[in-house]
Parts: structure tokens; sequence; C-alpha cells
């Protein structure tokens, strides 16, 4: 297997842009490379995002005996936000004959950004003692007990299993119950962490976390929550699948984070998040997140991959003013979005830079402005946006692919000044539009490109003749206006 190793934090990608951090990133490359290719020499290829340059990495040392190379990355090196390539190579006279890429992930420069001071070090020694107050008096655990089992009081300072059909959580008369999979989980993670084999009992667990100094995260928060539960994590990067189908979780707090990573909330119950200082989330973190209704992260810059808020049924309001990227499907079946503030968004990016669908499905949206967005759609953007009735980006480029409109039931404004590409067949269904403005002369205008069912007029600023195929899909009888002047408003003026 030709994978790169580095430390664990930064597996995958060169590095941080803005960051100004060297880094030693250690490639194996297979023994067979130099034993079939004796001659061969060994050298690394780094293509950067946003660069269409490729030039040879410095190498610091080549250890042909372990078959390593490392390369220390400088700031230079992590100049450029994106996606990037690093081809290890190995070369024979003057030409590549075997070659191994490796994806690298640059998150956005945050050198704009006030840093924010993370909080001093913390062992997990204190939270548990908060934890084991609240709900807990002096009790022994050991690895015993079942799904379905508690430990109860049993009046003399000494607790013993029950077996209950509903455990909770329950001080009434000072009678304490706790569910056994709570504590069960907290010895064995204790153990994990610390590998202590003595008896746990909870005065022995403070001891052994206080004495345990690997003991910095606070994952063992997100199984002791309990119901309705709100969570602070002082985490700077929260990992993939940190809440992935965990219940009974309403409110998630991260005010230091910068960065999420996959699948965080995929399928969880959370409903409101509160990270002001994340930039960066990766691929699909709120995806189906059903019971999300707010999200608050105003320093969002880049959202590098797919289907992060695809399905979030309950999601209503999105507002990211820093936001510059999107990915495909970001926001598909959001049925309840019904507000949608991206004022800095300028183009689709990520892995996955040619999967659309980015508002597919979200049927409660009236009106979409991306007053910045300079790129291409290519399909289904807007497909099944039953209410959508304006759509408003000045600078876009080009409807280069299908079904971008298809069944807007309500559209009936469309203004893409700078539109030079109109693909065929892309307003199935917009039983609405009864009017349509074209800006300028495009390059590319597809035989069909405007099959809305109840078009009437088409204003266009060229003269007839010039552009053929008129009127290029639309009903019988629609008129086309040509040479046509318009406003400040973008409305055609009327003869």
């Amino acid at each position: 297997m030709y994978t790169f190793t580095a430390d664990t934090s930064n597996i995958n990608r060169i590095g941080y842009a803005g960051e100004n951090e060297t880094r030693q990133i250690v490639f194996e490359y297979p023994a067979d490379w130099l034993n079939v290719y004796p001659e061969g020499e060994i050298e690394l290829h780094v293509k950067r995002a946003g660069d269409a340059a490729v030039y040879k990495a410095q190498q610091t040392l080549t250890d042909d005996t372990d078959h390593t190379l490392t390369w220390t990355v400088t700031s230079a090196d992590t100049s450029y936000s994106g996606s990037g390539e690093v081809q290890l190579c190995c070369i024979e006279n003057g030409r590549i004959v075997k070659s191994q890429k490796y994806q690298t992930h640059v998150a956005p420069s945050t050198a704009a950004v006030t840093p924010v001071a993370p909080p001093p070090e913390t062992i997990i020694e204190q939270a548990v003692i908060d934890y084991i107050t609240q709900h807990v008096d002096v009790v022994v655990v050991r690895d015993t007990g079942e799904a379905g089992q508690v430990l109860q009081s049993n009046g003399d300072g000494t607790y013993s299993w029950q077996t209950v059909s509903d455990p909770v959580v329950d001080n009434n008369g000072g009678v304490c119950i706790v569910p056994a999979a709570v504590l069960a989980r907290l010895a064995r993670a204790i153990r994990d962490k610390t590998n202590y084999e003595g008896e746990l009992n909870i005065e022995t667990m403070a001891d052994v976390l206080e004495n345990a100094d690997m003991w910095t995260t606070e994952e063992y928060a997100l199984g002791l929550a309990p119901a309705a539960a709100e969570i602070t994590l002082s985490v700077g990067t929260l990992p993939a699948y940190a809440f992935y189908g965990r219940s009974h979780i309403a409110k998630v707090n991260l005010p230091y984070c910068g960065r999420i990573n996959d699948n965080a909330f995929v399928n969880s119950t959370v409903s409101i998040v509160d990270a002001p200082n994340v930039v960066y989330i990766t691929k699909s973190v709120f995806n189906t997140a059903t019971s999300l209704t707010s999200v608050s992260m105003p320093k969002l810059q880049t959202i590098s991959d797919v289907s992060n808020f695809y399905g979030c049924t309950c999601l209503s309001e999105v507002s990211f003013p820093e936001l510059k990227y999107i990915a495909g499907t970001t926001f598909q079946n959001c049925i309840c979005l019904n507000s949608v503030y991206l004022p800095e968004v300028v183009n689709v990016t990520g892995l996955n830079a040619t999967t659309d669908s980015v508002f597919n499905g979200c049927r409660s949206l009236e009106r979409m402005e991306l007053p910045k967005f300079e790129g291409k759609i290519r399909t289904t953007w807007f497909d099944a946006c039953y209410n959508l009735r304006e759509i408003i980006m000045p600078h876009l480029k080009g409807i280069q692919g299908t079904n971008n409109f298809r069944n807007c039931y309500a559209l009936e404004k469309l203004y893409l000044p700078e539109c030079d590409y109109w693909a065929s067949t892309n307003f199935t269904g917009c039983n609405s539009l009864k009017k349509l403005c074209l800006y300028k002369k495009p390059s590319t205008l597809g035989a069909t490109a405007f099959n809305a069912p109840n078009l009437e007029h088409i204003y266009v600023p060229w003269a007839q003749g010039e552009v053929a195929g008129a009127p290029w899909g639309a009903p019988a009888g629609c008129t086309v206006h040509y040479n046509t002047r318009y406003d400040e408003n973008g409305e055609p003026v009327l003869s």
C-alpha cells in the first residue's frame, strides 16, 4: 500500500495555508521500484491547488534502505488553498517509469481571521467529577452489569445492580439511579486511555485521570450526556463521526473549534450548533441530521465536499456571511429551507466540484441571490424548488448542464446578466415563467434552451439572425424581442 506517513492530525493533507509552519512528511515507496529500475531516482512532484504548474519538491532525506523520502513542507507550499496533488515518481532516463499520486487537502487561509486563544489544557478528571457530583454518590464501579441494568442505592452507602425496564438518572428522594451502560462505558474509556488494570471506583477514577497526562480530550462527554443535554467541547478540530447517530443531545457549543470533519453530525438528534470560529467543514457533516434547526458559523469560509446539509429537513435558515466556496448537493432536500444568505460565495469547489444539485429539492425556498458567484452551474441546481420565484446571480458565467430549473413551478424572474452559456432543457415545468431576458450575446445557446411551457417573451440585445435557432425551444407564439435595451433594474425598455 503506497501511502505517506505523517503525524495523524495532518494525514492526507500538506498543511494549512497561511500557517507559516514547516512540517516533515515521510513518503514510503515500494522496494521493487529501484530493484526493477536500478538507474532510477525518486522525486516528489507537487501541483498546488489553483496553480497549473508542477514543480519538484525539495527533499531533505532519501533513505534507500528503508525506501523512504522525507520532504520538509514550508509556508510556500501551503500558500494555496484547496485540493492539490503530490506525485511520488521513479525517474529513469528523464521519464517517469513508476509513480504514485496522493491527494492533498489544504484548508483556507485563516490569516485574516483573528485567532482565538485556546482554553488552558485541562484533564477530563474535572469533568468526570462534575458529572459524578451531579448524579452519583460514592459507588464502586466494576466492569460488570448488563444492558438494561442500573446501579441503585441500597440506602447504606452501598450500591447493587438492579434490572429495570427503563434505566434513568433519578435523584428523587435521595435515591440515585445511574444507567449501567454509562458507568461501564466510562470505566472502559479510562482503561483504554490509561492502561489502568486495577479496580475502578469513583475516587480511583479521579486519581487515575489526574495522573494520566494523555487524557486531554473531552470525547467521554459524548457518551455521558443526559437527555436533552447541551454540550460544550473545547476542541480545535471536531473529529469525524463525533456525534454520528447520537440521540438525546439537543445543542452543541464549539467555542474554539476551527474545523469540523466528515460525518460529524450525521443522523444525530442535535438541533442547534454554535461554532463561532469554524472556518472549514469537510464532507457530509450534517447529512440527514433531521432535527437540525439552527447552525451558527459566522466565520465559515469553505464547504470542501458534498452533502453537508443534505436532508436537513428542519433547517429553515442559513446565514454564512464569510462563506466563499460550496460543494455539490450541499443543501439538497432541505425541504424547509426558506432563507439563504451567502453574500460572498464565488464558486463551487472541493473534490466533487462537478457534482451539482446544490439546492435540489429545497421546496420552501422562494428567492435566491448569490451576488458574487462567478462560476457555472451544471445540472439540477434548483430542480424541484417548487416555490422559487426569483433567482439573482449577476456574475454567473453559464448554465452548462440540464434540468437546473426543472419543476420550479413558481419561477417568474431570472436575472443572469453575464451568462454566456445556455445549455438545452433547463426549464421543464417552469409553468410561471412568462418572460426571459438575455443581456449579452451567448457563445453557446442550445436548440431547446428555453423550453418553459408558458414562455411568452424573450428579450435579447442582438439583431435578428445573429444567433440561429430562434426561439430556441420556446413554445409556439413566444415572441423574441431583438435589439433590446434595459434600464438600471435589468428590465426591458419598451419602445
